[in-house]
């Protein structure tokens, strides 16, 4: 009995070390599995795992670590239980592969070419943009030097496709990380009153939904409808038949058709108010005069009192095409609108 209760401190400090060397050894292997998952990613969907497009990247990610749990689980239940730094630590290597993955993601995606809308919407803004969350932790930044995965050259062709890829992926690690944690507080007793286990996770990967969301949003109202909002809308008044709401709407629709059908559910909805805000603010730069004509050059505009009625029904018939998806309210459309209602 004297010697079990000599050796029985030594055995769990053994076990300590153990999982302490474990979890070093695990966050240095997931940087290289990490690298080589995204390396082989060529973001072609997975259609077939879901209904909506993924990628196989973030597929093989959680199953890893999925893997990861069922093996540390029982090393941990053990009696007596690890200590909390301990288990601390591998909770850390769950979320920093999590983190990773969105961030390394999120910095893939290309910014958009400058022009005169883009910079218009820009000073336009009311509010500033905080800090990216990547610059706030300790997390590694993709967009710094010696990033996991740098960003891919500027004349690189992006698809609407593929950025919609990378945000329902992004989603799909965000509900990964909470099946993790339930996962692991369903099995571990000292697990069981801690929420969120991985707080850092679940921030980054919202962070990363969100800023590729507005990419999305940024993308097909700057990038698909800039130029015939900059060069085409109402000009030379909205009288012109070529100039009406119809050319934007016959671009818009397709565009609008293939987010109701590839994004999952979740996103939708702000993945369609966010374009509609972004539209109206842009139709109200091109009513108020701030896109157009500098200096003699480019587009020219002119409004009338008895051009108000055209207006109106082009803002109604923009209004009706985003409530035709299906997946926006009537009250929500109106709202993202009113404003440009006003400067008609």
């Amino acid at each position: 009995c004297v010697l079990a209760r000599n050796v029985l401190p030594e055995l769990e400090t053994m076990r300590l070390q153990m999982a302490e060397g474990w979890c070093a050894r695990l966050h240095e292997l997931w940087q290289s599995n990490l690298r080589a998952i995204l390396l082989a990613e060529r973001w072609q969907p997975l259609s077939e795992l879901s209904a909506r497009p993924l990628a196989s990247s973030v597929i093989d990610l959680f199953t890893q670590l999925d893997k990861v749990v069922d093996v540390f689980v029982p090393f941990a239940a053990v009696s007596p239980p690890l200590s909390p730094a301990a288990l601390q630590r591998f909770l850390d290597v769950l979320e920093t592969a999590a983190s990773q993955y969105c961030l390394s993601v999120l910095a893939s995606c290309l910014p958009l070419p400058p022009s005169q809308l883009q910079a218009a919407l820009e000073a336009d803004a009311v509010a500033i943009e905080p800090a990216p969350i990547a610059a706030q932790n300790d997390i590694q930044n993709p967009f710094a030097p010696g990033a996991l995965v740098a960003a891919a050259p500027i004349d690189e062709p992006q698809p609407l496709a593929e950025a919609v890829l990378k945000l329902n992926s992004c989603d799909c690690a965000a509900r990964n990380v909470l099946t993790l944690s339930n996962k692991l507080r369903d099995k571990l007793p000292q697990m069981a009153g801690v929420s969120p286990l991985m707080p850092g996770a679940e921030r980054m990967c919202e962070t990363a939904c969100s800023d590729l969301a507005e990419h999305i949003i940024s993308r097909i109202v700057v990038g698909e409808l800039g130029p015939l909002i900059a060069n085409r809308l109402y000009a030379p008044s909205p009288l012109e038949h070529g100039a009406r709401m119809h050319v934007l709407l016959s671009r818009l629709s397709p565009l609008l058709a293939q987010l109701v059908r590839t994004v999952a559910g979740s996103r939708l909805k702000g993945l369609l108010v966010g374009p509609l805000t972004k539209l109206a603010r842009a139709i109200g730069l091109v009513l108020s005069g701030r896109i157009g004509a500098r200096d003699g050059r480019g587009v020219s505009r002119h409004f009338e009192r008895q051009h108000r009625v055209a207006i109106a029904e082009d803002l109604e018939a923009l209004h009706d095409a985003f409530c035709a998806t299906g997946a926006l309210d009537e009250q929500m459309a109106r709202r993202a609108v009113a404003f440009v209602d006003a400067l008609a």
